[in-house]
């Protein structure tokens, strides 16, 4: 009788064959996709431990709020396309399970991949503009 799996060790396996469907197939990487949303979170969190700060300028104030609006937008967008990745996943991962070929459209995963390619890009603006930012920040404290 063949031994039993335990129920994370099939999850990781089915897990690396989804991701291995999407790289072979679509040339897209799932584990980069959702990097993409774990930043969007860590920057969100980045810039509300330093908005704690009560010593901006009234200008770096509203400076910091429009990127923490940016960056929210971003979060949000970032949240989105993520739950279209997990859709996604889910039904490759289905198919996988019935030993089927999963059937999802290459324009569908296509728009995906260009939706995070974006997000990527975008995270690194809102970085350069958050350090911008904060060197305008220190810049303000040190002739004070």
């Amino acid at each position: 009788m063949p031994e039993k799996q335990a129920p994370d060790e099939v999850d990781d396996k089915t897990g690396q064959k989804v991701a291995l469907y999407f790289a072979s197939e679509f040339d897209f990487s799932v584990s980069s996709a959702h990097e993409a949303v774990e930043t969007a979170r860590r920057l969100a969190e980045s810039l509300e431990a330093v908005s704690s700060n009560q010593y901006f300028s009234q200008s770096s104030v509203k400076k910091w709020f429009l990127l923490k609006t940016q960056v929210d937008i971003l979060v949000m967008r970032a949240e989105a396309a993520g739950t279209r990745l997990v859709i996604l996943q889910g039904k490759a991962e289905n198919s996988l399970l019935r030993k089927e070929k999963p059937s999802l459209s290459k324009a569908g995963v296509d728009a995906l991949a260009k939706e995070f390619s974006e997000l990527t890009g975008l995270e690194l603006d809102c970085f350069e503009k958050a350090i911008g930012l904060l060197e305008e920040i220190r810049s303000d404290s040190e002739i004070r």
